[in-house]
């Protein structure tokens, strides 16, 4: 077979930059040992998002760049991340209170963000959110 010619070194890349884009899709994901289960459920005992640890629950958004690309972004739900899922939160227009929040609200909203790429050994460039931001 003749080799294909096509630069994928940097596949999927986005520019570093600031960028508006729509959040497209959310899924709850929970650790389960080195595992991120994608429907919030744990496959060992059954418990749902909500039942766990700070330290193993994460939403995970896609945010679609019109012209560029998609986003994929996981907002950890920790103490030490409050900050942050806080900056994602009014970004995107979604209420929270001490009680909690909705994260499918943010479904379907605008959303500013900075990007950064970061190059990561054994895989090569990727990108990264490093702010959002209301637009």
């Amino acid at each position: 077979m003749p080799r294909i010619p096509l630069d994928v070194t940097s596949a999927g890349v986005i520019p570093a930059g600031d960028y508006t884009g729509t959040i497209s899709t959310l899924k709850y994901q929970i650790k389960t040992g080195e595992k991120w289960n994608k429907d919030g459920t744990s496959d060992t005992d059954g418990d749902t998002f909500q039942g766990f640890g700070d330290d193993k629950r994460r939403l995970h958004y896609s945010i679609l760049i019109p012209g560029k690309g998609v986003i994929f972004h996981d907002l950890y739900l920790m103490p030490s991340a409050a900050g942050f899922v806080q900056q994602f939160l009014k970004s995107a227009g979604v209420p929270y209170d001490k009680t909690g929040f909705d994260p499918e609200e943010a479904v379907g909203k605008e959303i500013g963000l900075q990007i950064a790429v970061e190059d990561v050994a054994d895989y090569g460039p990727r990108n990264l959110v490093s702010k959002f931001y209301k637009v």
